[in-house]
This record gives structure tokens, C-alpha cells and sequence, in this order.
């Protein structure tokens, strides 16, 4: 007489099957969610960055130690969900001059000329700036990007 169900080891062997095929799905659904959310915190940073080098300034560096504040005292932010953001934050800002660039005011001189910051006739620089590196931080972030500013 024969059976027409299943056996004991061949269901368990099923629910084996079914039990890794989702383990594996949900091992790809977690690693797809962690780095949704890496690339949206880069994507941010990368933003906040770009904010911090375009108003990088001499004189905010020594005054005060977060980006909020040089936006704040810098321009009126009306957008609240951005205020807020900033205020969450909590971006430590800091700038370090990397290096100072000066063309000489002398054309049609040697090479080495365009690169001396004195030119032997006394000539006056014509192009002179620095790079400055721009970091921010906070708690969880940090990230950096190098900037020129113009004397």
C-alpha cells in the first residue's frame, strides 16, 4: 500500500530549504539598508562639505567652532528643516591653510619667474592664493575637501 503525502524528512528537508533561502534574503535586505543609509550619510557630508568651502573664511576659523554658527551669523536661514539639521549636527569646523600659490605679474619671462612669489624686475604679483583644507566633524562623521581662496 502506498502513500500519497509526504515523509517526515522530506518536509523538514523543505523547511531547511525554505529557512537558508530566507536567511539569505534577509541578510541581503539588511546589507542593502546599511549601505542605502552609508551612501545617504556620504551624500550628506558631501553636500555640508561643499557649503562649508564655498563660505570658508579667515575670520570664522578663530571666532567659532560649528558650521551652524558661521551660516547663522554669515546669512538668515529661513528653510527650518535645514536650521534644525545643522543645530542636530553638531559639524565642528575647522580650516588649514595647505599652501600659498603666487603667479608673478611677468609675462613672456622665464618659467620659474611665474612661480616666484618676488620678481627680480619688482614687478607686483598679478594672481595670488592659498588652498585651504576645510574639515568638518562631528560624533559619527568627518570628512575633508581642499579649497582655494583668492587673496
Amino acid at each position: 500500500m502506498r502513500r500519497s503525502g509526504f515523509t517526515l524528512i522530506e518536509v523538514m528537508a523543505a523547511v531547511m530549504i525554505a529557512t537558508v533561502a530566507g536567511m539569505a534574503l534577509l541578510k541581503i535586505s539588511s546589507q542593502s539598508t546599511f549601505l542605502f543609509t552609508k551612501i545617504k550619510e556620504t551624500s550628506s557630508m558631501s553636500e555640508t562639505l561643499s557649503i562649508a568651502g564655498a563660505h570658508a573664511s579667515k575670520r570664522f576659523d578663530k571666532l567659532s567652532p560649528s558650521l551652524y554658527d558661521l551660516l547663522d551669523n554669515t546669512y538668515t536661514i529661513t528653510n527650518d528643516e535645514f536650521r534644525r539639521y545643522l543645530k542636530n549636527q553638531q559639524y565642528r569646523y575647522q580650516e588649514k591653510v595647505v599652501d600659498t600659490i603666487v603667479f608673478g605679474g611677468m609675462f613672456g619671462g622665464s618659467e620659474d619667474d611665474l612661480y616666484n612669489e618676488s620678481v627680480a624686475d619688482g614687478s607686483v604679483p598679478i594672481i595670488q592664493f592659498e588652498l585651504i583644507e576645510v574639515s568638518l566633524s562631528n560624533k559619527d562623521q568627518q570628512g575633508a575637501v581642499v579649497m582655494a581662496r583668492v587673496f
